[in-house]
């Protein structure tokens, strides 16, 4: 009689090991995903976040050392002249992103100073528009900047919507304001030409139906609310449409 007890006891510990063992078993094992490289993408935010992070040095001994971020910017256009009328030689500069050719592109004023080193006298990141748009054309045909007449003067050159445009900035008490503005456009059956006077205070707009040949153009005389344009504030592209 012992030994059958003995027996049964000893028989419901091993069943009872056995459906322990297949429970442990049916239990989903998870393994440790290493296909996502947390420091990779750690370091293309902090790289994105380096590229938006703009710091415009305020002096510098040669105008390649006011370049915000040289590791993603480079100088696309500058021009040499006397701005200030001090008898010094001065600078503008417009810089691009070396890889993103819709990203914004600032543009300095740098001054000479007696010392010949030079310091950061204006900044604008609206001015120039970005060089090609979401399609991958580029806005603009081709660009020019040049100082001539006391003025730095930009130039844009394009035969589709965006147009031709000409801008002349000069520096009046300090500030370095639009003192001319042109703008050409040319579209199926017509063509606009504008032409701000900012002695008179005066916009001349001309439009000529060019699906005519014996139409005469069309002059309009406005006069626009008296303001001044700083080069900081204007973006240059879309001027004309304000």
């Amino acid at each position: 009689m012992k030994h059958f007890i003995f027996l049964v006891l000893m028989s419901c510990f091993f069943s009872c090991q056995d459906k322990k063992e297949v429970i442990e078993s049916s239990a989903p094992v998870f393994e440790e995903d290493t296909s996502y490289d947390f420091e990779e993408d750690e370091m293309e935010w902090e790289e994105e976040a380096v590229q938006d992070d703009l710091v415009y040095p305020k002096t510098g001994r040669k105008p390649s050392d006011f370049i915000p971020n040289s590791k993603f910017y480079e100088v696309q256009h500058q021009a040499e002249g006397d701005f200030n009328k001090d008898g010094l030689a001065d600078y503008f500069l417009v810089f691009k992103h070396k890889t993103d050719n819709m990203g914004i592109r600032p543009a300095i004023v740098i001054l000479q100073n007696a010392d010949k080193s030079y310091r950061l006298d204006k900044i604008s990141e609206v001015a120039f528009p970005a060089e090609y748009n979401e399609y991958d054309y580029k806005i603009f045909d081709t660009e020019s900047i040049n100082f001539e007449n006391e003025g730095l003067n930009i130039q844009f050159y394009s035969i589709g919507p965006g147009g031709n445009l000409f801008f002349t900035f000069k520096y009046l008490e300090n500030e370095f304001l639009l003192t001319y503005a042109e703008g050409d456009f040319r579209g199926a059956g017509g063509q606009t030409s504008i032409y701000y006077d900012f002695a008179k205070e005066e916009i001349f707009k001309s439009e000529i139906n060019t699906m005519n040949e014996d139409a005469a153009s069309e002059v309009k005389i406005s006069k626009p609310i008296r303001k001044k344009y700083p080069f900081e504030n204007i973006s240059l592209s879309s001027f004309w449409n304000e």
